[in-house]
């Protein structure tokens, strides 16, 4: 290997873990490559006589001293090493050996690098990460990409703060920091704003700081709020490995599209679902873009009670693919019954809570804060473990029902949303608008705006923002298809203020005294599947007491503590179960949970009837305790 003192390091590719070599100039460390050929100068680089893990370091200019310099990695092999190296980071007690690491940015944002988070924080001292994007090209790979540079020295004290950077273009900056200062994060900033993975959300400046303090300060989560309403999201059906469950819609509806009430009417007694992809929804509509592309009848989804049984009820569907630089992430709307979900997050527990918590939660979700914080942790995809980290206000019932009633107002886009109506307002009608029942309820984007602006006041004034705060938050955002938008929440906000949240309240909602329906809804379409019955209650008595349903990570829910590693399976009861599932039962299984196969395990009584399914997931379990030191 060469020295690395002069070494040019452009275009130098590697990947490996620095591992303590005796030489005959005494100890230095030695980068192992795995699994990449090296293209370009390696080298030897002296970090001391402690190992530790190099996923690599950013690419600096010529001649500059940044030890070890290496550059390029793929993503599979950031996860495979880290897992098989982890422990040389913490190897020697006491050594305060500096490590440097370059990985994608799965290394602040993937849940499969939770407990590499988790090593860093509590058995490290990490001093910085920079998180950079490749627009410059930084690296011979794609420009969206993002990468991360780490360093950390071995402490097994812990790390109390480390300095961080986020957005990062030019690999200058490490020298000059030009034009931004890193922010310092704690490690309690980290366990409140990141969850039980410690995902390290991306910051900006001082003022995101302070506003990501103030909403996550004595705030439930997203996941704490569904852990309590038992509402679990997930996707359903797969998009490629059931289709052949999909019949193309236009050879069901020639004409028309299959989500107008009419189609969608004659859909429901065939026994006719529809497969809803990206594109479906968007905010407060189940018509964007495009009509769906595929259906699916009854008969062809084997007795899939799992998918069947909710799409019977209205319930929330918010798309699953988003980016931060997309107009919006958090595009969600109510979806009528009928819908069984292709690609974006379900409420599969539809049915088992009151169809008002759709509702406040759709409010929530769209409004411009929570979505801000949304765009603080997602990269492309809105996996449900990141959803789950983010703060949602506490909501006394004043504010809880204007929002219900203010998003089914939004909602109620067509006579396919009638019963919803009906089941939420009776026969109430009191649209200043409209002097009886038509469709849309809202129909003009200025009529609409009206309300989305003031939910959105209610819902940034429930976090605890400050006007100046909020006002951040709207300038974050695109405004193209409302440029009117920041100007009018704006004033809804100070509206809000000056009037008080009881006037404020009455005067955007026409029916502010009618009580939130707090009965389960009944479900609105009746599907009758050949054998069904028995299915439905060999699966009522698989999950008999759970009360939370299987979410898209494969897991229990909260109310069953496999994620923290035990179950309520007793040994005994666990001895009771002899025979071994075939494979036929095992995949079958697999895939009605969305998991993999080889982490399912089912438990058969003698009996004939399923007992239990434990699901072991070595990645699920919760971290070794960064944040509970």
């Amino acid at each position: 290997m060469a020295s690395g003192r002069g070494v040019d390091t452009v275009g130098s590719m590697a990947c490996g873990v620095v591992e303590g070599v005796v030489t005959e100039h005494g100890n230095e460390q030695r980068l192992q490559a795995i699994g990449h050929a090296t293209q370009g100068p390696t080298m030897t680089v002296p970090l001391g006589p402690q190992a530790g893990i190099v996923l690599l370091a950013v690419r600096g200019p010529a001649n500059r001293a940044l030890s070890p310099v290496v550059a390029g990695v793929a993503q599979v092999l950031v996860t495979r090493i880290a897992h098989q190296h982890r422990e040389l980071l913490t190897a020697a007690p006491g050594d305060r050996g500096h490590a440097a690491a370059r990985a994608q940015c799965v290394f602040h944002t993937n849940q499969s690098a939770t407990g590499i988070r988790d090593l860093y924080l509590s058995r490290a001292h990490l001093r910085f990460r920079y998180s950079f994007q490749n627009k410059r090209q930084i690296f011979d790979i794609v420009a969206n990409v993002k990468f991360d540079l780490v360093v950390a020295a071995n402490d097994h004290s812990g790390t109390d703060w480390f300095l961080c950077a986020f957005y990062l273009y030019d690999d200058e900056w490490l020298f000059d920091k030009k034009g931004r200062s890193p922010l310092r994060y704690t490690r309690d900033f980290v366990c409140k704003t990141g969850g039980e993975y410690y995902t390290f959300i991306e910051l900006r400046s001082e003022k995101d700081a302070a506003i990501s303090q103030t909403c996550a300060a004595r705030n439930p989560t997203f996941g704490q709020f569904c852990e309590e309403w038992k509402v679990h999201f997930g996707s359903e059906i797969h998009m490629a490995k059931d289709a052949w469950r999909f019949t193309p819609s236009d050879e069901i509806v020639p004409e028309g599209d299959p989500r107008d009430p009419d189609a969608l009417e004659r859909l429901h007694s065939e026994g006719v679902f529809i497969i809803s992809d990206e594109d479906s929804l968007h905010l407060y509509t189940d018509h964007w873009t495009a009509r769906p592309r595929y259906l699916a009848h009854a008969r062809d989804l084997d007795n899939k009670v799992i998918w069947i049984q909710p799409a019977r009820y209205y319930r929330l569907f918010f798309r699953r693919i988003a980016t931060v630089v997309d107009a919006r992430s958090f595009m969600a709307a109510v979806v009528p019954p009928g819908w069984i979900s292709g690609s974006p997050q379900a409420n599969r527990n539809a049915g088992e809570t009151p169809a008002y918590v759709d509702l406040l939660l759709l409010a929530v979700i769209v409004s411009f804060v929570a979505d801000w914080n949304l765009r603080l942790r997602i990269t492309a995809t809105l996996n449900v473990f990141i959803v789950n980290a983010i703060p949602l206000p506490s909501l006394n019932s004043i504010q809880q029902r204007f929002l219900a009633h203010s998003a089914l107002r939004l909602t109620c886009n067509h006579l396919g949303y009638a019963p919803l109506w009906q089941e939420q307002l009776a026969e109430a009608w009191r649209e200043p608008s409209q002097s009886r029942p038509s469709w849309p309820v809202l129909g003009g984007s200025d009529e609409r705006w009206e309300i989305r602006a003031a939910i959105a006041a209610v819902v940034a004034d429930a976090y605890g923002l400050t006007r100046d705060q909020y006002a951040h938050v709207l300038s974050t955002f695109s405004h193209a298809s409302y440029p009117k938008a920041p100007e009018l929440c704006l004033a809804k906000f100070d509206e809000l203020h000056a009037i008080g949240l009881d006037a404020f309240t009455k005067k955007y909602d026409p029916y502010w005294d009618i009580p939130l329906n707090e009965n389960l809804p009944q479900p609105v379409i009746d599907i009758p599947i050949p054998g069904a019955e028995s299915v439905v209650r060999e699966q009522e008595e698989l999950f008999a007491g759970e009360g939370s349903g299987i979410g898209s990570q494969g897991v229990w829910g909260p109310n069953d503590e496999v994620a923290g590693g035990e179950t309520d399976m007793s040994e005994n009861k666990r001895a009771q179960c002899n025979d071994e599932p075939d494979d036929e039962e095992l995949d079958r299984l697999a895939l009605d949970l969305g998991v993999e196969r080889d982490i399912v395990i089912r438990i058969k009584p003698r009996r004939e009837r399923m007992a239990k399914v434990l699901i072991q997931s070595s990645e699920r379990g919760r971290p070794s305790g960064a944040c509970r030191k």
